[in-house]
């Protein structure tokens, strides 16, 4: 073996950089350990259950708010600290591996840009009857369709209209020519312009809503840009759907507010908060700012808010203290830095939302309400990396802003903004406005310039979004026609991300959210917790068996799977990937196939020994050999998993990662970390096994004539075909809720129930015929029902809600659940766990994207083994065999879905199970066909009859082997994996049985009778493959 060094440098440099990644993970563990003991403090807790004064709801809501915030205020205040490695926690969260909704609880949204409304906000002369004719036409025919791209879709109405009107000379100029600034452009020029010009809303809008998501403290959230301008959100641990509705849904406000300056009573306003500020400190150790009715509203308000309830309690008993022996005031005292210019102060983010409680009462006692105060929107550097307080003045009472799109009636303000150079080579960002707002910023610009030559100090305007300052730049002079330069102490990222804020004010697009689902903690814990135990189970399954059939060699592989496992997290912690469940089934689905690379190298050393051969040429010989069948069978499953990435989402791509990663971590140790260790044994002389006495000589010796069969199974294929088409034809497929559309509740009792009482008292509320399932244990169930699917308003999800509880609350034993606790994630463990609504938009579109996936493998693997074995028929016997056990796998889910306890539903999770059938069944044929391949190249006098019989014998073991290891694998997840996946790991059980059966019994069978039809070729063929 060459480079022997190299090969282990590079391991251990692997291993050293996976475990520094994993380290970051063990840290913010640490610390969340440490805040559940802050959080659920018995001092604390006995505190809070005195306000409730014998209410035992009122009790029990106001104990789980006050976790929450302690848990939150906890964390918070370690954003900024240092815990580990110099590196702090807010750090240190980016950085750990990353949990899946399914293991972590939280919500999951689908945003879809308003295509439309970004076409439209890009056209001038709207009124005009052609383009309002032929933009009516591509909307309707818009919504008709799954991947259809607006643009092109109102073009080609466009062209119609004009034909129908006979305004044959009409352009796309005419409508969008101003704003594109193109002279003369041809239509294709525009069209060019548009797909650019939507592309970067959907840019913006991606970073706009990333920057509000950091704001709502979502710890790691994910964000992706998927096709057709959709946006995939995942907010880990959030449990408030309607707020993230509200944050997600909002149009982008852009505002541009005057930086207050005034100075009132010979005090500028840094001053004056001073002395407020102080006041407020005062008034904090008195305790005067809370009466004995304000307590009492207090703790009415708690009962309608349990999390502000939380807050406030929190900050009586932990912040209370703090400010009591503050030195210059309440919230100046937290200052980083105090600059003394028109910004308040410099802050800490941790202390902001203690700040942010407070501001309302140094407001009042501030006694001006022409001023507000704004955070700015990233840490500055010059100043320990706090966060600045802006002061800002109201334009008067009723108007905040000088200049937004609502003071001047809905009209665009900023046409385009873009990062630039200056003369002097500084980066600026050059700012246009539309005409409208030109006017209005000359009159702004030309008071603020004329302000500052009266005081003496340059006037400055906030460049505010979403209710952030962005940037604050001053006004030397009058700017007469919209168009400005931003000049600062600007990097180049800095400026685009400027240019970015300001061209945000663009977008008037709406944004729709087509897929919702929230995940309950209670949930995730239990997916965690069975998902472990299966992976653990399987893991220690597999390698008992390894040590047992191969011996020493056995050890070593188990040490390979040891080191493989330990790379896959490594890595996925250190892509920022999410692991999910689905994630968790493909690596130990990953620990079966890296198993299978082992069997083939030890399968082909045994044939080396038995042929006579010492151990040290036996290993040689048998890894040299080996590489062909597994260099092949891994690229075949390898392009299945990036096939399964590209046209998957959310927990498809999930899996296809961890399988990738999967897949060549496991060619990297079974390859070259285990050749690494036999030789290193072999060099100090010791001896190395691949076997035991009883199984050695197991499978050896084989000559059975399966050709002379291959009829037979080819009738029982056919047979087992037709029985699946009349089962489509008739029982159909049961599909789930992906491709139907429709509201989904995971509901848990207190005792366990029959979904035969549940189906009925269900059908009677909501009327039709819902699905109603045993999910998990007896006293949890599963609710689906398709009502009023298509409405889109927020109250019938609470409607919905409301009509669960009143059909379900008689099944609970304990008649105490309320409406509200039913309805929301609390910590009784009663009521909905999970909840999910997905339109039927999105089911067409994965159905088609399902569709695509498996005929995109199909051909490519037909591609990758007609060329590497240099025929097409071995190519087509692949194929075959592919759609044979795909095919036959849907076939049973048709037959059984009806008579399974489990659910059998068609999901994205069965595509993600059909498609790695795909990938471990080309794997089996594969590995038959390259012996094949070999013995026609070695026995060219022998009959294609003789050699292929010979090589799936030749290769039993391995078949046998690989099929027994995945199996017990899948075996254990079925039985320890939980019902989310149950489903999908049957699927994929299925499958594997079929596609062993079909790469031993129908495939290699079906290529030979392929090759015996050329008949003149196939000389040919075994000439080349000779070479």
């Amino acid at each position: 073996m060459k480079n022997k060094g190299l090969i282990l440098f590079f391991t251990i440099l692997l291993a050293l950089v996976c475990l520094y990644c994993l380290s970051f993970t063990f840290a913010t563990w640490r610390v969340e350990r440490n805040a559940d003991k802050y959080a659920n403090d018995p001092v604390a807790i006995e505190n809070v259950k005195t306000l409730a004064n014998g209410d035992v709801m009122l009790e029990k809501h106001l104990v789980d708010s006050l976790v929450e915030a302690r848990t939150r205020q906890y964390l918070t205040n370690k954003n900024d600290s240092a815990v580990f490695l110099g590196t702090t926690y807010k750090k240190c969260k980016y950085k750990e591996l990353n949990l899946g909704l399914d293991l972590k609880g939280g919500m999951n949204v689908t945003l879809e840009i308003s295509m439309p409304d970004v076409v439209q906000s890009l056209a001038s002369n709207k009124d005009d009857e052609l383009f309002k004719t032929a933009f009516e036409n591509a909307e309707k025919e818009f919504a008709k369709t799954t991947n259809g791209d607006f643009i092109d879709i109102f073009v080609n109405n466009f062209n119609k209209q004009k034909s129908a009107l006979k305004m044959n000379n009409a352009n796309l100029r005419t409508y969008f020519g101003e704003r594109s600034g193109i002279k003369n452009a041809s239509d294709q020029q525009i069209i060019n312009w548009m797909k650019k010009e939507s592309s970067e809303i959907v840019e913006r809008t991606f970073k706009i809503l990333r920057t509000r998501i950091d704001r709502f403290g979502v710890a790691q959230p994910n964000l992706q840009m998927l096709q057709g301008g959709r946006i995939l959100v995942e907010l880990p641990g959030v449990k408030e759907p309607e707020r993230v509705t509200d944050l997600l849904k909002s149009t982008a406000k852009l505002e541009f507010w005057e930086v207050y300056a005034d100075i009132v009573g010979g005090k500028p306003i840094v001053q004056r908060f001073m002395e407020a500020d102080v006041q407020l400190a005062e008034m904090l150790k008195n305790k005067e700012t809370m009466s004995v009715s304000e307590d009492t509203a207090k703790l009415n308000d708690s009962i309608a808010d349990p999390l502000a309830a939380a807050v406030t309690l929190d900050e009586d008993e932990d912040e209370d203290e703090d400010l009591l022996s503050a030195e210059g005031g309440a919230i100046l005292s937290k200052a980083v830095a105090i600059p003394g210019s028109y910004v308040i102060g410099y802050f800490k983010e941790s202390d902001i939302p203690a700040i942010n409680a407070l501001l309302p009462q140094l407001q009042r006692l501030l006694g001006d309400n022409n001023v507000v105060f704004y955070w700015g929107d990233a840490p500055d550097a010059n100043y320990n990396n706090g966060f600045p307080l802006y002061p800002l003045k109201k334009k008067n009472d009723r108007i905040g802003p000088l200049l937004s799109s609502e003071t001047i009636g809905g009209a665009r303000v900023v046409r385009n903004a873009r990062q630039d150079v200056d003369q002097n080579n500084r980066t600026v960002v050059n700012m246009s406005m539309e005409s409208q707002a030109a006017d209005e910023w000359r009159k702004i610009t030309r008071e603020a310039a004329e302000k500052g030559s009266a005081t003496g100090n340059l006037s400055a305007i906030a460049i505010v979004l979403d209710e952030v300052v962005y940037s604050a730049p001053t006004v030397r002079g009058e700017i007469p026609n919209g168009n400005s330069e931003i000049s600062g102490n600007f990097t180049i990222e800095e400026a685009k991300d400027l240019a970015t804020v300001l061209n945000s004010g663009n977008l008037e697009a709406r944004v729709n959210i087509v897929q919702s689902e929230v995940v309950g903690p209670t949930l995730g814990k239990e997916s965690i917790r069975s998902g472990l135990l299966s992976f653990l189970a399987a893991f220690i399954l597999v390698v008992l068996y390894m040590f047992f059939y191969y011996s020493r060699a056995g050890l070593v592989a188990d040490l390979a799977l040891f080191t493989n496992v330990f790379f896959i997290i490594g890595v996925l912690a250190s892509m920022g990937a999410v692991l999910t469940l689905p994630g968790i089934a493909g690596i130990v689905l990953t620990l079966g196939m890296a198993v299978d690379a082992n069997v083939i190298i030890y399968e082909r050393v045994r044939e080396e020994v038995r042929a006579g051969k010492g151990i040290r040429v036996a290993v040689d010989e048998g890894f040299k050999h080996s590489y062909s069948a597994i260099i092949d069978g891994n690229v075949t499953t390898l392009i299945t998993a990036i096939v399964l990435y590209i046209f998957g989402s959310g927990p498809i791509q999930g899996f296809a990662t961890t399988l990738i990663i999967g897949i060549l971590s496991s060619l990297f140790t079974s390859i070259l970390v285990s050749r690494l260790i036999i030789e290193a044994r072999l060099k100090k002389g010791k001896n190395f096994e691949v076997g035991n006495k009883l199984t050695l000589n197991a499978f050896t010796n084989l000559h059975i004539d399966f050709l002379s069969k291959r009829k037979y199974f080819y009738i029982l294929s056919g047979t087992l075909i037709l029985i699946s088409i009349i089962s489509f034809c008739t029982l159909k497929l049961q599909p789930g809720i992906d491709f139907t559309g429709g509201r989904c509740y995971v509901v848990r009792f207190d005792k366990d129930v029959t979904t035969k009482d549940v189906r009925a008292a269900v059908a009677k509320e909501f009327g039709g015929n819902p699905e109603v399932k045993t999910f998990g244990s007896n006293n949890q169930i599963r609710i689906i029902t398709n009502y009023l699917i298509d409405s889109n308003d927020p109250k019938v999800d609470q409607q919905c809600e409301q009509k669960l509880y009143n059909c379900l609350k008689g099944f609970y034993e304990k008649q105490d659940l309320t409406e509200y606790d039913f309805s929301h994630l609390t910590n009784d463990v009663r009521g909905i766990q999970s909840s999910q609504k997905i339109q039927p938009t999105v089911a067409r579109e994965l159905l088609m994207n399902a569709v695509w996936a498996v005929l995109a493998s199909l051909v490519l693997i037909f591609i990758y083994i007609a060329i590497r074995f240099r025929n097409w028929q071995f190519g087509m016997a692949g194929v075959a065999a592919l759609f044979h056990d795909s095919f036959l796998t849907i076939g049973m889910f048709s037959l059984f879905y009806k008579i399974m306890p489990f659910s059998m539903e068609i999901d994205q999770n069965f595509i993600a199970a059909i498609l790695t059938v795909i990938g471990y069944s080309i794997n089996n044929v594969v590995v038959i066909m390259d012996r094949v391949r070999e013995n026609l190249a070695l026995y060219p006098k022998r009959t294609n009859y003789e050699n292929f019989n010979t090589a799936i014998n030749s290769t039993m073991g391995r078949s046998i082997n690989t099929a027994l290891t995945t199996l017990v694998t899948l075996l254990v997840i079925f039985l320890f994996g939980g019902e989310v996946i149950r489903g999908f790991v049957f699927a994929m059980f299925v499958g594997i049985l079929f596609g062993t059966y079909s790469g031993i019994l129908v495939a290699n069978p079906f290529a030979y009778d392929l090759l015996r039809l050329k008949g003149d070729k196939v000389k040919r063929i075994k000439a080349d493959i000779a070479k």
